[in-house]
């Protein structure tokens, strides 16, 4: 079946659902090429089920399509037919009529404009892949919006193994070689439909919402055959959703953009369900880890990839990304999010709900990580949920008397770890599942609480698109090996390019996110062309801001011409009337009412300048008062690390002194009274080097006190929407004086 007729299907079932709210009519289309194949057949409902996921990509258990018979038979797509005892069974009728929401010729062309991109990108490398088999990868990530193959992919070594003709190595199956090059080329299509998504949502807009359209009709198709035609609203006020860390890590800002946005938007529509959310302690571990690698590569000089990586550069994120490591519960419970006690999970009454082996044996069946214990975290998750449920078995139909949900954004775990406890016969193949991804929880808040399905729906596929073209480090490190080899200058400047996102992204553009299309043959050629995209792109923003300012300029003149233009209008009409009334003044009155016309218009040039100039005044005057009302405030916490050192280091004089003085009286050898004295000059003492420690701070904690200042500034700068434009201006710390500086 051509893939265009799936792509129309999905996209029928999104303008339905947004139109009527009618998920069944809108599904209907989708069963179109199912009926027709099997018309006049024997109903079967695992027949029924392999043919949605061999059309579509979607698994749907069998006992889910016996739910849609009766609708199928309402609508004469199937009719039921009597057998002996009793007993009946259904037969096929007619197929319903395809559907028209987007014109094939705009699928068509979708499909073209991706081929054509994808066979470009293959070309430079001397790959070649069939048109089919990049469809079908396209059509796939459409329906899933899932990058994984290169998100999830281990790191390729700095170099290839270097071999002699001693060196004893095993045979590589066949089977092990094709596997391995499936991986590969699912990962290299994983980055190309990504950059294809990425590029047509800013170049081609009406394409972009043909994309959308699909996606948003695949995510409801998705969760409505499995979950059934729900009522408008589902209670979630009984259920605890549990967020995993990188989830959080968005709603903290330590993401790339599109994550915090898309994360954000489905937070608060979570939210508005009344559903208690909650985090694990050991995801607040993971964060802890997850922010701290990548500081620490940054500082050492190393690249620093990854959502919170890529971020680093800026200093202000920095100090941000610093201070929530010691601060991330305070502010993980300012989202209103709840640290889940889990100490009871650790008894035996509720191991015996899920043990420890069957949790080790989970651990082992969702696939492979880079990190183990992150493994073993997500593991400990679902059996803290299974746990939290006892065990119970809820049907899919009624997700809210489940109790307790892991919500994750790897769609793989969500996947696996149900293959697994459906296996293991933990859950029913129709139940809740401990685990569920971020995309299944958008598709059932929009078809169980309306909201901003699609919108979301947008915002996760760029979100996911943005992770699948990241910089990865093995490729940046790859392409540093080996021009260290050739030119140590270059190897330098290549790591200041990899500082810039752009160039980052031309480098993992060039290799498709793969290593080992990095080689010594094609290091020069590759650092060449990234340095001249590079350069050339820098050019280009720059001509695109001047372009701005000059359709900008043109714009303002266009409208003062029109006002212009109308004015004289008014005004020759009324010198016309007046003309007509009086012949005898029409020069004079001609005159008086082009100096009246330039008086006007000067009048009202000044004053909307002076309006203008006033908005700004007021604009800078506010923000000038937030950054002085930030610095103050980092100024008294300054001032209170300095009074509490200080008052630390006298008192801590007053002691010593007291213990020498007070030791010969303790021992006997001296009396209280002829150590009064002693005691002055120890006071003394103690008040002399507290004075001193306050003059000379920054000779002894001087790190430690700039520390806590400079995050104190940035988070009540953030606090008052004002953290971007620290950049903007100078303080003067010793005055407490605040001013703008000069960009000129």
């Amino acid at each position: 079946m051509a893939l265009s007729r799936p792509l129309i299907a999905f996209a029928f079932l999104a303008e339905k659902f947004e139109e009527t709210g009618d998920l069944a009519q809108g599904l209907m289309p989708l069963f179109a090429p199912i009926i027709r194949k099997h018309e006049g057949q024997e109903f079967s409902a695992d027949d029924f089920s392999e043919d949605v996921s061999s059309y579509y990509g979607i698994r749907v258990h069998p006992w889910a399509v016996q739910d849609w018979l009766s609708r199928l038979e309402r609508e004469s797509y199937v009719e039921k037919v009597s057998l002996a005892g009793g007993l009946y069974s259904y037969r096929y009728l007619k197929s319903p009529a395809d559907v028209k929401t987007i014109e094939e010729t705009d699928v068509t062309k979708l499909l073209e404009a991706f081929c054509n991109h994808a066979q470009k990108r293959f070309e430079v490398q001397g790959i070649a892949i069939s048109k089919a088999t990049l469809e079908q990868g396209f059509f796939d990530r459409l329906v899933s919006m899932d990058f994984l193959s290169i998100v999830l992919k281990p790191e390729a070594p700095k170099e290839p193994p270097k071999y002699t003709k001693d060196t004893l190595r095993l045979p590589v199956s066949t089977v092990q070689d094709e596997d391995r090059h499936r991986q590969e080329q699912e990962a290299q299509i994983d980055y190309v439909c990504a950059d294809f998504i990425l590029t047509t949502s800013v170049e081609n807009p009406g394409l972009f919402e043909i994309l959308v359209q699909i996606t948003c009709g695949a995510l409801v198709a998705e969760v409505i055959l499995d979950f059934q035609v729900p009522a408008k609203k589902v209670e979630f006020k009984n259920l605890t959703v549990y967020l995993d860390a990188p989830f959080i890590m968005d709603l903290l800002d330590l993401s790339y953009p599109e994550n915090v946005r898309y994360s954000g938007e489905l937070f608060k529509q979570l939210k508005d369900t009344s559903a208690r959310i909650s985090v694990f302690p050991h995801s607040i571990e993971e964060m802890r880890g997850a922010i701290k690698a990548p500081l620490d590569r940054f500082e050492r000089g190393e690249l620093a990839t990854g959502p919170t990586g890529s971020r680093l550069r800026s200093s202000t994120f920095r100090a941000y990304a610093r201070s929530v490591i010691s601060s991330v519960e305070a502010d993980v419970k300012d989202l209103g999010i709840s640290i889940a006690n889990t100490s009871h999970l650790k008894s035996p009454q509720s191991r015996q709900f899920f043990t420890s082996l069957e949790e080790e044996d989970l651990s082992q069946s969702i696939g492979h990580y880079e990190n183990v214990a992150a493994r073993q975290r997500d593991a400990g998750s679902i059996g803290n949920v299974i746990r939290l449920r006892q065990r119970a078995d809820v049907p899919m139909h009624n997700i809210s008397a489940c109790r307790a949900i892991f919500l994750t954004r790897n769609s793989r775990l969500a996947q696996k770890s149900t293959d697994f406890l459906i296996g293991k016969g933990v859950v029913g193949s129709r139940s809740v599942p401990p685990c569920i991804h971020d995309r299944y929880m958008a598709g059932l808040l929009w078809i169980t609480q309306g909201g901003k399905g699609k919108e979301l729906s947008r915002q996760r596929l760029l979100a996911n698109c943005a992770s699948a073209i990241s910089p990865r480090q093995d490729v940046v490190k790859r392409m540093h090996s080996f021009l260290s080899e050739l030119d140590e200058r270059k190897a330098r400047h290549f790591q200041a390019l990899m500082t810039n996102s752009k160039a980052a992204h031309y480098l993992m553009n060039r290799a498709l996110g793969d290593a080992r299309l990095i080689t010594r043959e094609n290091v020069a050629e590759v650092y060449e062309e990234v340095e001249r995209i590079a350069a050339e792109k820098v050019t280009v923003q720059k001509n695109a801001e001047i372009e701005k300012l000059h359709i900008d300029y043109k714009e303002i003149v266009r409208v003062k011409d029109q006002e212009l233009s109308k004015s004289k209008t008014e005004l020759d009409a009324n010198v016309a009337v007046k003309k007509a009334q009086e012949d005898a003044y029409a020069a004079s009155e001609e005159a008086f009412a082009s100096q009246l016309l330039a008086k006007k218009e000067k009048k009202r040039a000044d004053e909307l300048a002076s309006a203008l100039g006033e908005v700004l005044a007021e604009r800078e005057r506010t923000n000038r008062l937030a950054i002085e009302q930030a610095v103050s405030f980092a100024r008294n916490v300054q001032l209170r690390a300095q009074i509490h050192v200080a008052i630390g280091i006298g008192l801590l004089s007053i002691v010593l002194g007291l213990a020498a003085n007070y030791a010969p009286i303790i021992f006997g050898q001296q009396s209280l009274g002829t150590n009064l004295t002693v005691l002055v000059s120890i006071g003394m003492t103690g008040l002399l080097t507290a004075v001193q420690f306050w003059v000379f701070p920054e000779q002894l904690f001087g790190q430690y006190v700039t520390r806590k200042r400079d995050e104190a500034l940035f988070r009540k700068a953030r606090e008052l929407n004002v953290a971007d434009l620290l950049d903007s201006y100078s303080v003067e710390w010793g005055k407490g004086t605040v001013r703008k500086k000069d960009n000129s």
